[in-house]
């Protein structure tokens, strides 16, 4: 299974987390769900963690090893999780996953189910299929084909106004 190949059309992982992490909700602040201001450090130490470094790639990863990873326990990352971003660790991992999925996808129009779904941290293509269709209601397949009808008619509409602009240019020469 071939992994991710961004260069082919001159994205780099870094560029696909930073649209993934421009797209990301904003979370509620420690104090206001009666946690220590701490916690919002916390929060931000795993938002790089998971967004910036891309740790939700990793088709193994753990709750514990975040945990690990930011010296605390995963009782308190959950905690964390569950009252700042208002969903699971799981939940927000799979988001992640899914919305790196939709660039990647879009960046590598080619690659098959398995290439995505372990390019995008899972570990098979029926997980990925899973839950890709329970976050956006659509298959892989079917978001792809409406992306490519969506890509289709905008390039349609902007062809459309250069040939309007082209002929304006005409009849004021």
């Amino acid at each position: 299974v071939q992994q991710c190949t961004f260069a082919e059309r001159g994205t780099t992982k870094e560029e696909m987390a930073a649209d993934i992490v421009s797209s990301n909700p904003l979370p509620q602040k420690a104090a206001s769900a009666g946690l220590p201001e701490e916690a919002d450090k916390m929060l931000r130490s795993l938002k790089k963690l998971m967004e910036d470094d891309l740790l939700f790639l990793n088709p193994n990863l753990t709750i514990e090893d975040i945990a690990s990873e930011l010296g605390t326990n995963r009782v308190y990352i959950s905690r964390v999780v569950n009252q700042l971003m208002h969903e699971t660790f799981r939940d927000y991992v799979n988001r992640l996953r899914i919305r790196y999925a939709k660039q990647y996808m879009r960046q590598n129009p080619a690659h098959n189910q398995e290439a995505v779904a372990t390019s995008c941290g899972y570990q098979d293509a029926a997980s990925f299929n899973r839950k890709f269709h329970q976050l956006t209601g659509m298959t892989p397949r079917e978001w792809a084909a409406h992306e490519a009808q969506q890509a289709a008619e905008h390039a349609q509409r902007m062809a459309a106004r250069e040939a309007e602009r082209a002929a304006a240019k005409k009849t004021t020469e």
